[in-house]
């Protein structure tokens, strides 16, 4: 009896899964035996890879053999593994396994000759590889370029299973890591997909810190994309981590030229209790890019940061806007009646405060803030319509 070892990733969606593989010879009628739920193409990946042994000048093994993918509960599919089912198979062979193969991840198709062809999902398999603690992992020289964006782990490329072979018998050399910063900055197709599922779960993830955790993912593969930077940054903002906010949003502001995170900014700044650069951002001239939207956010911010000064009169005196009283209701009204609300109440003015957070939770039928628990607190009454407060005086 002898016995391989290889390893390989099993990839679903945007997450990897480690599958060791198994190489077992015994004596009995020759024929290849794979275990482990495998689909369709991996069932074909018997022929490739017995003809791919053979033809670079190894002997196939002539009793039976039984090829096992371990976890066995884990569905397998496509032809990603090939290269390390040929390599558990050579391994078993010589009875005396390689140092290198125990500490290596494997990718890539077999052609019948020998040569490595790319394979999708690789850079969510070099994730998973990273995140597990693998030192190196080994991919189709086509696909390196996609590798080598993931930083933290060897990577290098292989053509052909003799090429292969002798670099495991520490008799050649694997294609090196590609410099990613000096190729193209469109990012291609497979990482465009990864990086974009990614996004999605970040804006999807409730849990502030995991949302952060999967745009810190999409940045570490496309940080020269503005709309990464972006959604980065903002994840950071909800998770608190503002120095981490303000990096990846300046960062966002320099690709795509938008000024749209200046609030953001500021607040973070403020957090940070850097006060003097939160009103150089509410004051800067791209102010008058923002949509008034953006502005009133932006005056918002700096009603906190006048609080936060110790002049609560001037905080009040900042939400004064026209909109304030217009008798108009926007999107972002509840927003600018709350923190008017909120800065009266600052300011001594209980009266006012508990009229105005009434106006904020008339404003907010889908509850974004808490005026309605704060009117409670207060010990008025919530009003359904803005209308029965009646015209301002």
């Amino acid at each position: 009896m002898a016995l391989g070892r290889a390893f390989s990733v099993a990839v679903r969606g945007v997450d990897g899964e480690i599958v060791e593989i198994e190489a077992d010879i015994t004596s009995g009628l020759p024929g290849v035996h794979l275990v482990g739920l495998p689909d369709a193409a991996l069932q074909e990946s018997r022929d490739r890879v017995r003809a791919a042994v053979a033809n670079c000048g190894n002997s196939w093994p002539m009793a039976r053999l039984t090829l096992a993918l371990s976890p066995a509960t884990l569905p397998k599919m496509g032809s990603v593994y090939d290269i390390a089912l040929a390599a558990a198979v050579l391994s078993a062979q010589r009875k005396n396994p390689w140092d290198r193969l125990e500490k290596t991840i494997l990718m890539g198709e077999l052609s019948l000759d020998g040569r490595v062809r790319p394979v999708r999902g690789v850079l969510p398999a070099v994730l998973a590889a990273k995140r597990d603690g693998w030192p190196a992992v080994i991919v189709p020289a086509d696909n390196l370029a996609e590798a080598s964006l993931v930083d933290g782990i060897d990577v290098w490329g292989v053509r052909t299973l003799r090429q292969l072979q002798n670099w495991l018998n520490g008799n050649g050399a694997l294609d090196n890591r590609v410099d990613t910063k000096t190729t193209d900055t469109e990012p291609s197709t497979d990482l465009a997909e990864v990086v974009a599922r990614r996004l999605i779960a970040a804006e999807l993830e409730d849990d502030p810190q995991l949302a952060y955790a999967q745009a810190h993912v999409a940045r570490e593969l496309a940080a020269r994309v503005g709309v990464v930077r972006e959604v980065t940054g903002l994840a950071a903002y909800r998770a608190g981590k503002w120095t981490e906010a303000l990096s990846e949003l300046r960062a966002a502001r320099r690709l795509t030229g938008r000024e749209s995170f200046l609030p953001v900014m500021a607040d973070a700044e403020r957090a940070l209790g850097r006060l003097d650069r939160a009103l150089d951002l509410v004051h800067s001239a791209e102010v008058g890019k923002l949509t008034r939207a953006g502005q009133i956010e932006l005056l918002i911010v700096e009603s906190g940061i006048r609080r936060d000064q110790g002049r609560p009169d001037t905080a009040v005196v900042v939400l004064q806007v026209p909109e304030l009283t217009d008798g108009k209701v926007r999107p972002w009204s509840a927003a600018l009646f709350y923190a008017y609300a909120d800065a009266l109440l600052a300011a001594g003015r209980e009266d006012p405060a508990l009229e105005w957070f009434e106006r904020a939770a008339a404003a907010d039928p889908d509850g974004e803030t808490d005026a309605a628990d704060r009117v409670h607190e207060l010990g008025g009454m919530v009003l359904e319509d803005l209308a029965e407060f009646g015209d301002e005086e």
